[in-house]
């Protein structure tokens, strides 16, 4: 990560990011920590930082890379490979998140305009094209954002690309991310933070965990993606944390 040209990368990934994600979940997916798991290690290396920021934004940050099985050893080759690729050279992410920026401001203007009733038929047919145009703009985010992801990951092997691939689509859940290792839908994900926090409460309170509550997480974490995920999170994580800082701070 010495090369001159990745002065020109970073520079270009920093040009006006929207983070889409914020503060990484925590391992009980509630904001707070969870008696049943040790905290992760806090980010030292500001997560607001252009290159950061895009990182998270494509699922290759600490705590997926050591659940997919990633060792420490290969961080700092996922993040070099992120930063050589086309699309980190070219500034697609950074261009796409200002073409989102601009369809998005032209929306919410025209909408305000519509519903006021003071828009005119004009404004109702130009309200349809910048709904267009915003579509257009998030399917380039995506794009930007697959190609930066599919960079850092091609080293890696088939396994674990489809452990991160598995965690990525699921982790605007915010839940913790052992949880993630397996597919899931928008039911299944309700149900389990129901469930996860109906445990937390009960650990607080000292109440017992309702059984058909235990049962379903006993069931959930005993999947064997899960228990995987679980493993290389106790056994990684820390070493994984620390190499993504130091490729960071290179």
């Amino acid at each position: 990560m010495k090369q001159p040209i990745l002065f020109c990368v970073l520079a270009a990934l920093g040009a006006g990011l929207v983070f889409a994600f914020g503060p990484l979940p925590d391992r009980d997916g509630d904001g707070e920590g969870g008696p049943s798991f040790a905290p992760r290690p806090a980010l030292t290396v500001s997560a607001t930082s252009p290159f950061a920021s895009s990182i998270i934004r494509v699922g290759l940050d600490p705590e997926a890379l050591a659940a997919a099985g990633v060792t420490s050893v290969q961080v700092a080759g996922v993040i070099d490979a992120v930063l050589a690729s086309d699309a980190a050279v070219n500034g697609d992410l950074a261009a796409a998140d200002a073409d989102y920026r601009s369809a998005k401001g032209e929306v919410d203007r025209l909408t305000r305009l519509v519903r006021s009733g003071t828009g005119s038929a004009e404004d109702v047919t130009a309200l349809a094209a910048a709904r267009s145009n915003l579509a257009t703009a998030e399917a380039a985010q995506a794009a930007a954002m697959d190609a930066l992801h599919s960079a850092g990951v091609a080293g890696l092997s088939g396994s674990v690309q489809t452990a991160l691939a598995t965690i990525r689509a699921s982790r605007d859940t915010k839940l913790p991310v052992e949880y993630l290792a397996v597919s899931g839908t928008r039911d299944d994900w309700l149900s389990l933070r129901r469930a996860l926090q109906h445990e937390k409460v009960a650990g607080k309170t000292g109440e017992e965990v309702a059984e058909e509550i235990a049962t379903q997480l006993a069931t959930f974490r005993a999947r064997a993606a899960v228990a995987a995920a679980r493993a290389n999170l106790d056994a990684r994580l820390a070493a994984v944390h620390t190499a993504w800082e130091d490729a960071l701070a290179e």
